[in-house]
């Protein structure tokens, strides 16, 4: 049972169309065949405030976790991550003229969830 996580800043709801994000990113891992569908669950998840750095400046993000049962090989899961990140970054790709330069952060982590301690 994969879950996806798609952690965002709010200060960039009125920018960007979260909702369709959450819906590529889901669909964007059909083209992993080790990822099912029918299985995955995917969420947003807004942070009021985000902070960066020592000047402790607020920032602009989107961070996604993908969440995947232990058992995966490195080249798999790396995969899963470039399929997310690409489609991120297709679905901002209109965000802003400064994005290059660090307007709009983009981060992506696949995570393993162990086995023998997931319950559900």
């Amino acid at each position: 049972m994969p879950h996806l996580s798609i952690e965002y800043s709010k200060n960039i709801e009125s920018k960007i169309d979260l909702s369709k994000v959450l819906k590529s990113v889901h669909l964007s891992l059909e083209q992993c065949p080790e990822i099912d569908l029918s299985r995955l669950k995917s969420r947003l998840v807004p942070h009021e405030a985000v902070i960066c750095g020592a000047r402790a400046v607020s920032i602009e993000m989107i961070h996604v976790t993908l969440a995947v049962l232990s058992g995966r090989n490195i080249e798999m899961r790396r995969t899963f991550g470039k399929a997310i990140f690409e489609c991120l970054q297709e679905q901002t790709a209109g965000y802003g003229a400064d994005q290059a330069q660090g307007a709009l952060s983009l981060t992506v982590e696949i995570r393993e969830m162990e086995r023998d301690c997931y319950f559900r």
